[in-house]
């Protein structure tokens, strides 16, 4: 569903003993530096228990087959937080203001799910509980994409696009 990223792709697969193993990802942006890892079932798992809810399934099929890592064009050097795919167990700490790299003013919004940091503490964000829950949109509230699969087509083609307005 995703072939525009499975260049992006290393293969690997992150599990949640990899995930808790602090001398192998000592943060999270080890994880996104060092290419796309496919999310372990476990993983996808464990965040929708603490979510409480299923996951959309365009977002269960990108993690299963691309995962999480940063999206950037050839010539772009590694930046920290912009343009990485969350690792889905960061998912309910974001919403729920306790994970460990979020600043302490980002507020998320009740009903969007972040998956995707465009900047520090800038989210893309789906709305599971909406009548199309694939659809992308701002952190804020406007939507981008009527799907997962057009913003990683898009964001994949460009890795600059989309700019909120007023940047």
């Amino acid at each position: 569903m995703f072939e525009s990223m499975y260049s992006m792709r290393n293969g690997k697969v992150l599990t949640i003993e990899a995930l808790a193993d602090s001398t192998v990802f000592p943060n999270p942006y080890a994880i996104y530096a060092s290419g796309f890892w496919k999310c372990s079932e476990e993983i996808i798992l464990k965040t929708e228990e603490s979510l409480q809810f299923r996951l959309p399934g365009q977002l269960r099929s990108y993690y299963a087959e691309i995962g999480v890592g940063t999206v950037r064009g050839h010539d772009d050097a590694i930046s920290f937080s912009f343009n990485n795919v969350l690792i889905p167990t960061h998912i309910p700490e974001l919403i729920n203001g306790t994970c460990g790299w979020m600043a302490p003013y980002t507020q998320i919004e009740p009903e969007v799910v972040p998956f995707f940091e465009r900047d520090v503490d800038l989210f893309f964000c789906i709305k599971p509980k909406s009548a199309n829950p694939n659809a992308v949109h701002w952190m804020w509230g406007e939507k981008i994409c009527d799907s997962l699969n057009e913003f990683f087509n898009r964001i994949a083609g460009d890795p600059s696009w989309p700019n909120p307005s007023g940047f």
